[in-house]
């Protein structure tokens, strides 16, 4: 079965975290893509954010230790990375970089790709009609960020 590289990201502002509503899928997701050839899954999360939504934010460290010299360097850890079933025409499989986000800038600069969107508070996590998988990992989320 083919599997593909995405990237996903929790973007939280006041509180809350954005969904969009996916087309294909009609269902609320988290934004975001495949990974590019040319991309690192953060670099590739963060240009997916900003496409589908209009919006800028930046990757939450979940651990402290970075490195980083003129031959390496440490990528942003990946809150955690879920291998998902796709049942579409051709079923494959998402291996999903899911990141931890903060929204840094609220003004939207053009117009996203998703215009269903919405800021969604912890106690709403259990009224959403959204895929069992996506509820477990929005509540984690809450959690580590306390």
């Amino acid at each position: 079965m083919r599997k593909h590289f995405t990237a996903s990201g929790i973007v939280f502002h006041d509180d809350k975290v954005l969904l969009i509503k996916h087309k294909k899928m009609n269902t609320w997701i988290y934004p975001g893509g495949h990974v590019e050839a040319q991309e690192t899954p953060d670099e590739a999360l963060l240009r997916e954010i900003e496409e589908e939504t209009g919006y800028k934010a930046e990757v939450l460290a979940v651990e402290p230790f970075t490195y980083a010299d003129d031959k390496a360097r440490t990528l942003p850890r990946p809150f955690c990375v879920l291998e998902e079933s796709i049942c579409e025409e051709d079923e494959h499989k998402h291996i999903d970089f899911i990141y931890l986000c903060r929204l840094t800038d609220g003004n939207v600069h053009r117009r996203p790709e998703y215009e269903d969107q919405k800021w969604v508070g912890e106690d709403e996590i259990d009224r959403l009609d959204v895929l069992d998988n996506l509820k477990h990992v929005l509540r984690e989320a809450f959690k580590a960020l306390g």
